[in-house]
């Protein structure tokens, strides 16, 4: 039977791994939330961690602030809450799916919620060298984003080094099904995950 990991436990599998996660933590009280939050510095993100579709569940609240932290705990249903350091940047999403014909398969494109509007998707049979993660992305119509544009700028480099991860993280277990961080969030000089989903076809000791 498959395994889900869902937010937090993916995650955390895959900070182990080396990969760069946007700084949070798990809370349980308004108490706990209020130290967290001013700890990772206002304004911050808050979300249900079980929920596969938060936007559409209405599970996450951005830009919140130590004004509106008790409403935002409170809408939430005041239970298990992540909270998460807010990042600006552009949102990317990437990811790997097994294939039945070609196996491992990457995925890079424009994440949040504009992933269903545009449906602006690069894909690549792994493993994946640098040349391919590069091609990947200047593939994309959002490729001026890695140059600039209207004075944003993401870092291909820091997203081609993530792909390159995607991609040795499927040769290191093969019975990863999916893969799906959206969205990564990508400035001038790095790349961090702000959410992620992973399917295993079954558990193993990691």
């Amino acid at each position: 039977m498959a395994v889900i990991l869902k937010e937090t436990e993916a995650e955390d599998f895959l900070e182990r791994h080396g990969f760069p996660v946007v700084e949070r933590r798990v809370v349980r009280s308004l108490a706990e939330l209020r130290s967290a939050a001013r700890a990772l510095g206002f304004p911050v993100v808050l979300k249900n961690p079980t929920a596969l579709h938060k936007t559409e569940q209405h599970a996450v609240r951005m830009d919140v602030t130590e004004a509106t932290l008790e409403a935002a705990y409170r809408a939430l249903g005041g239970r298990r809450v992540l909270v998460q350091r807010q990042l600006r940047g552009v949102e990317l999403l990437i990811g790997l799916k097994r294939d039945a014909v070609f196996g491992a398969v990457a995925a890079c494109g424009l994440g949040g919620v504009t992933t269903e509007l545009f449906k602006d998707v690069a894909f690549r049979v792994c493993p994946l060298t640098r040349n391919d993660a590069v091609s990947m992305l200047h593939s994309l119509h959002a490729a001026r984003l890695f140059e600039g544009f209207r004075g944003i700028r993401a870092s291909a480099k820091a997203v081609a080094a993530l792909l390159l991860k995607v991609s040795a993280l499927a040769e290191r277990y093969p019975e990863l099904e999916e893969l799906d961080v959206n969205p990564l969030i990508v400035t001038e000089r790095e790349a961090r995950i702000a959410d992620a989903r992973m399917v295993f076809a079954h558990l193993r000791r990691r």
